[in-house]
C-alpha cells in the first residue's frame, strides 16, 4: 500500500501539536513528509519582533501567566511529565526516520523547498505565520486545523477569545486553506465541554480530540463533505492587547 505523504506547518514543539503529529506517525498508512517549525512569539522573525510582543501582553500580566505555568507544573507533574515525554518520543522518532524539519526567518525560501518534496497534504496546525497564495494554488490539498468554532471564531488565538467569552464549550474546525484568513469550507468540527478555564488544558483537549480521529480524515480527506461558511455569522478576533488579557485573568481565565 502506498502511503500518503502529509507536510505539516506548525510552531515549536509543544503538547498541542505534539499529540496531532503523533497521530500521523502512528498511522501504518500516513508518512510524514516534514515539518515546518515557526518560532512561537514571533521569535522566527528576529528578536526586536519577539520583544515587542512579549511587551505587548503587558509585563505584569506576563508575570502572572508565568506563574500560572510554575504552579500548573507543580500541581500536574505527573501530566506535565507525559506531556514532555511525548514532545521527546515525536522529536526522536522525526531524527530517527530522518524526517526534514524546515526553520528560518524567511517563509517564502523555505516554501520554494518545501513544494519540491511533493507531499499529498499540506496541514497547518496551529501555524502562526499566513501561508502565501501562490502556496495555496499549487497545492489545492491544503487544510488547516484551527481551535475554534468558525466562521464565529476566526483569526488567533481563538481558545482565549472562546475562554473570554464565558462558552460552555470549545471547538475544533478542520477547514480548506484559502486565501482568505480561517475562510474555507469545514470538513470536520468536534466539540469539548469546558471544564477548566485554562487555554493550555482546553488546545490540548481539543487536539487530543482531533487526533482520534485525524488519520481516518486525512485518509479519506477528498471525500468527505464540506460545509461552506456561514459569512453572516462570521467574527474577526486580533490578537489580544494587555487590556484584553487583563480582563482576561481577572475573570478567572488561565493560561495554565
Amino acid at each position: 500500500m502506498e502511503k500518503i505523504k502529509v507536510f505539516v506547518f506548525t510552531v515549536s514543539w509543544n503538547a498541542h501539536n505534539a499529540t496531532i503529529i503523533d497521530a500521523i506517525l502512528q498511522a501504518e498508512d500516513l508518512e510524514l513528509a516534514g515539518v515546518c517549525l515557526g518560532k512561537s512569539m514571533g521569535g522566527d522573525l528576529g528578536w526586536q519582533k519577539k520583544w515587542a510582543r512579549m511587551k505587548s501582553y503587558g509585563w505584569l500580566n506576563l508575570a502572572k501567566i508565568y506563574w500560572q505555568q510554575s504552579r500548573y507544573r507543580r500541581q500536574h507533574k505527573d501530566d506535565y511529565r507525559q506531556q514532555q515525554a511525548l514532545i521527546r518520543s515525536v522529536e526522536a522518532q522525526i531524527f530517527g526516520k530522518q524526517i526534514p524539519v524546515f526553520q528560518g526567518k524567511s517563509l517564502r525560501s523555505l516554501l520554494r523547498q518545501i513544494d519540491d518534496l511533493g507531499a499529498d497534504i499540506h496541514l497547518s496546525v496551529y501555524f502562526n505565520r499566513i501561508i502565501p497564495s501562490w502556496f495555496i494554488d499549487r497545492h489545492p490539498a491544503i487544510f488547516n486545523i484551527h481551535p475554534g468554532k468558525l466562521p464565529e471564531y476566526r483569526g488567533v488565538q481563538a481558545v482565549f477569545w472562546t475562554l473570554k467569552e464565558a462558552a460552555a464549550r470549545a471547538t475544533v474546525s478542520l477547514h480548506q486553506l484559502e486565501k482568505g484568513i480561517d475562510t474555507g469550507p469545514v470538513i470536520y468540527e468536534n466539540h469539548l465541554d469546558i471544564v477548566e478555564r485554562s487555554i493550555h488544558r482546553t488546545l490540548l483537549g481539543l487536539s487530543r480530540l482531533i487526533a482520534v480521529d485525524l488519520a481516518d480524515l486525512l485518509r479519506k480527506i477528498h471525500r468527505y463533505p464540506s460545509t461552506p461558511q456561514e459569512e453572516n455569522k462570521s467574527r474577526y478576533f486580533k490578537r489580544p492587547d494587555s487590556g484584553d488579557i487583563r480582563e482576561f485573568l481577572k475573570a478567572g481565565n488561565r493560561y495554565f
